[in-house]
């Protein structure tokens, strides 16, 4: 890994691209992370350029926290050495328009370059962020940390705790009406082999039944959660066309950041829940994996999935049903927090597929 520094061309950072919640490159949810050593500082207008430049649905900025080492002294050494040794580092993330208090793949992604390209040898990592303090920690099985490039190319298997974002907060108004405009325009699907009628007018809009609207506002999240009725289909839900102008204007971005829509498997399938996720406002239409949006999933699935007393257990297997789609396990954790909340422990393969330079 070189480390960041001021050539003829300027300051050089490294720059990596992940593929999260996935085994295998070009599937689940790009990344990109960039790091930033000692003494570098860049601005909130360079990152979200940086962000708007790179045009994932996220890009994260990892820096050393200031008097954190390994083994609890001061910060030393290269910077090379700081991203290898370190437990505790500085996070932020940005989509290609906008900072955002929380994304669990870009989380899952800057662990992954830590692990996978710095080789970091602590047995899990603390970020502290807008969201609190979040640890990710390798999974029972993963390969040690290596910088050898041949070690660097296996995907790295990674669980993350993250906040619970129990969705029973009051909803906004443009969501109180299962059958109005906002949570039409993202049920909805164009019904298949239907052609224009002889006046020349378009196949009207199909929407999906809906059981049930949620929201989630805790710490500025403001996630909607739209649960599909009883019987509709994976491939139901991959069908729906969201009209993304629709959304935007159901609702502003002040009360709705995304939505997220998902229904429960049918018996016999691999997974319990599938879903997608819709983010017009921050900039990202469709996200292909969210990790904060199995951090609402979570507690909404989990009594019904894994009620107490029950015969199921251990963690949740969702699927997120994008075009690229990725596989999240998803365990809620009662009482975990160091405040005694809940949190959600998310877990996931990440695929390091880019390694470069970022010259400014």
């Amino acid at each position: 890994m070189s480390s960041a520094g001021r050539g003829l061309g300027g300051l050089r950072l490294p720059m990596y691209v992940v593929d999260a919640f996935t085994s295998r490159p070009f599937a689940g949810n790009p990344a990109a992370v960039c790091l930033l050593a000692p003494g570098v500082s860049l601005s909130d207008e360079l990152r979200q350029k940086i962000a708007a430049e790179m045009n994932h649905s996220e890009t994260a900025f990892i820096e050393p926290l200031e008097g954190s080492a390994a083994g609890g002294g001061p910060t030393g050494g290269s910077a090379p050495d700081i991203f290898a040794h370190n437990r505790e580092f500085r996070l932020r993330w940005f989509t290609p328009t906008t900072e955002v208090p929380l994304c669990g793949h870009a989380t899952l992604a800057s662990a992954a370059v830590l692990i996978q390209a710095c080789g970091n040898t602590q047995p899990s990592v603390s970020f502290h962020t807008k969201s609190g303090e979040l640890v990710v920690s390798r999974a029972a099985g993963s390969p040690a940390p290596s910088v050898d490039p041949a070690q660097a190319q296996q995907p790295v298997v990674l669980s993350m705790s993250l906040p619970a974002y129990d969705p029973v907060d009051a909803l906004p108004p443009p969501a109180r009406d299962p059958a109005g405009p906002l949570v039409a325009a993202c049920t909805s699907l164009a019904l298949a082999g239907l052609s224009m009628s002889v006046s020349g007018q378009a196949p009207q809009p199909h929407q999906l039944p809906v059981k049930e609207v949620r929201y989630a506002a805790k710490g500025g999240l403001n996630y909607l959660l739209v649960v599909l009725g009883e019987g509709v289909s994976r491939q139901q839900l991959e069908a729906i066309a969201p009209d993304f102008d629709a959304m935007r204007r159901g609702a502003g971005c002040e009360p709705v950041h995304g939505v997220i829509v998902c229904a429960r498997a049918g018996a016999g399938d691999a997974y319990e829940v599938h879903s997608r996720f819709f983010g017009p406002w921050l900039g990202v239409n469709e996200d292909p994996v969210t990790g904060s949006a199995h951090a609402v999933l979570g507690p909404y699935w989990q009594p019904l999935l894994r009620p107490a007393g029950g015969a199921a257990a251990g963690p949740m297997r969702m699927r997120q049903c994008s075009a690229r789609g990725g596989d999240v396990e998803v365990e809620v954790l009662k009482g975990a927090g160091a405040d005694g909340e809940d949190r959600v422990r998310v877990s996931g393969s990440a695929a390091l597929v880019l390694e470069g330079t970022l010259r400014l």
